[in-house]
């Protein structure tokens, strides 16, 4: 691979030339993935534990009242917010640093594909320990295990409000008059497998929603958990496939799972998704359909489905077509300038804010797990690179500018740009009146703001 395609690949599925050593082969792009080590690259405490500590704390507030009650709300938003900005710190660290950036962008991908969000309180924090647990495992395996423990898991659960659900006649439903919720089975079935051309009805949802009763967050234990007496009796039909009967059983959601993670509907979502992401906003049907039919051919193999993406002659053609989002930019910002890692830390003398991570993040337009609908975050360019926008990376280049640890405008191009730069580039960085002025042109260029 020559060195221009290499910096092409690094700048469209990894955070550009900076990362240095990796292999942007569609082998060595595989091969990166099966070096994961499993639930090492990005460690919290688990969801379990911080859902049951909030449960807690949330309790104690609902029965304390006057003096106590503000005290008591104040250790709860102490205890969720402070864990949510610790863990997005900690995320960015990771993404800024880390020798695996095709798996860092491949997380992204998939934790916008899977959204849970910070807008409901109960979830901040255990939105980091979801990416970790239920994503980064995954990614590099079978859609069908990816897509079951994304939804399993007690964040997703929580979010689209599953964990309420209960069919109307079990038993749960007709002691409390408690009914079903179609939240997460709409967004299975629209979101995240078939898509919303993919085929299902009404029906569909209904029935899947039924399948799903049961499937809950005990609050003792802060772990999901099936209960039997919640969940709906009788036969459902999902897709034209009839599962359960009289005695709902645990693994009837698994099954719906498992054939829904295998249709030529899912397998054309998934495609357009990750062509959309990767290579353009108007995503060539050459390289969906390329892309579809190893989803197929493979079984919903994921390492198949980036390999077949990778090998695409779009892959090293298009360049520019997409935009870095605001978080993407911020990593690779970070990652360029190789800013030190003491710069980094939390500063524990202000509440542990962290200006070039957290404070960072908050002059743009993207904070993490906060997308504003279960459909996650816009892909379009237009979304990103607005005069809003811009202007908050224009802002924030200056203040990394300052603490970079690469110090000219030569070696920051080669590891922001790399054999990409442009002759317009290089001739506006070269008029700049001093260093910073060029190293800051180098960032606001439009081939590092694109990809």
């Amino acid at each position: 691979m020559s060195s221009n395609d290499s910096d092409i690949m690094a700048m469209r599925f990894g955070l550009g030339p900076a990362a240095s050593g990796e292999d942007w082969s569609p082998d060595g792009m595989v091969r990166s993935l099966t070096m994961l080590p499993p639930d090492k690259l990005l460690t919290y405490p688990s969801a379990a534990e911080r859902l049951v500590e909030g449960y807690k704390l949330a309790a104690v507030r609902r029965k304390a009242s006057g003096t106590e009650r503000m005290t008591a709300r104040k250790r709860y938003n102490d205890f969720t917010l402070g864990s949510y900005r610790l863990d997005v710190h900690h995320r960015i660290v990771w993404g800024a640093t880390t020798a695996l950036s095709f798996a860092e962008r491949l997380l992204a991908f998939w934790s916008n594909h899977f959204t849970v969000s910070k807008r409901k309180p109960t979830l901040r924090a255990v939105l980091g320990p979801y990416e970790a647990e239920a994503l980064l495992p995954h990614i590099g395996g079978r859609f069908a295990d990816l897509l079951k423990a994304a939804v399993k898991h007690p964040a997703m659960l929580l979010y689209l409000d599953q964990a309420g659900s209960v069919g109307p006649n079990s038993q749960a439903g007709k002691r409390k008059n408690r009914g079903m919720n179609e939240n997460l089975a709409r967004e299975i079935l629209e979101l995240h497998t078939l898509g919303v051309h993919g085929g299902y009805g009404q029906s569909d949802v209904v029935e899947l929603a039924k399948v799903m009763t049961g499937w809950t967050v005990d609050r003792a234990t802060g772990q999901t958990q099936f209960r039997r007496n919640q969940a709906e009796p009788g036969v459902k039909t999902v897709l034209g496939r009839s599962y359960g009967g009289s005695r709902p059983q645990a693994g009837d959601f698994d099954a719906v799972l498992d054939v829904l993670a295998v249709q030529p509907a899912t397998a054309r979502h998934v495609a357009t998704k990750l062509v959309t992401h990767f290579i353009s906003d108007r995503p060539p049907e050459s390289a969906i359909i390329a892309v579809a039919e190893r989803f197929m051919a493979s079984a919903g193999d994921l390492l198949q489905v980036y390999r077949a993406l990778a090998e695409t002659p779009e892959a090293r053609s298009h360049l520019g077509a997409k935009a870095r989002n605001d978080r993407d930019f911020l990593i690779a910002l970070l990652r360029a300038a190789e800013v030190p890692a003491e710069r980094l830390a939390p500063d524990e003398k202000r509440r542990n804010r962290a200006p070039l991570t957290t404070g960072a993040l908050a002059v743009l337009r993207q904070e993490y797990w906060d997308a504003p609908s279960p459909a996650g975050w816009p892909e379009a360019a237009e979304e990103w690179l607005s005069p809003e926008g811009l202007a908050g990376r224009l802002q924030l280049i200056p203040r990394i500018v300052r603490e970079a640890a690469v110090k000219t405008p030569e070696e920051l191009m080669e590891r922001a740009l790399g054999s990409i730069v442009s002759e317009r580039t290089r001739r506006i960085v070269g008029a700049a009146s001093n260093r910073e002025e060029a190293m800051a042109l180098v960032l606001a260029s439009p081939e590092f703001n694109r990809r």
